[in-house]
């Protein structure tokens, strides 16, 4: 019993001849993302600079090898902490008094960048 299966219509037809685009495929210029709607790109903060919190998430997710979900009382707005590690999506590792967080960078401001540590002067 041989059933045979239609091809689907985005497949290519075998053979030497081309595809033309359909034109209701097209992009629309209605539905292009306009420069007004387009997200702010999020501040770039550097690995041990000290921030602070300027709101509360509705959750905090805990930056440990197991991460989990701690109420938003394990932080206080106006607490400081130390960037530790950049996080797809505008995530940042920040260590707090109270452990390491994830945090979003809408939560966050810069309150001063890390310090640079001058090299020691050499005994001569």
């Amino acid at each position: 019993m041989s059933s045979s299966v239609p091809p689907h219509p985005a497949t290519p037809p075998v053979g030497d001849t081309a595809i033309a685009p359909s034109p209701e495929l097209a992009p629309s210029p209605e539905l292009a993302p306009s420069p007004e709607l387009a997200p702010e790109l999020a501040p770039e903060l550097p690995i041990g600079a000290i921030v602070r919190v300027v709101a509360v998430p509705p959750y905090v997710k805990t930056a440990e090898a197991k991460p989990m979900l701690r109420p938003p009382t394990v932080l206080q707005v106006g607490e400081e902490g130390v960037v530790l590690q950049r996080y797809p999506a505008n995530h940042w590792g920040i260590r707090f008094n109270k452990g390491a967080f994830l945090l979003d960078s809408k939560y966050l401001e810069l309150v001063r960048p890390p310090e640079i540590l001058e090299p020691a002067p050499s005994p001569t």
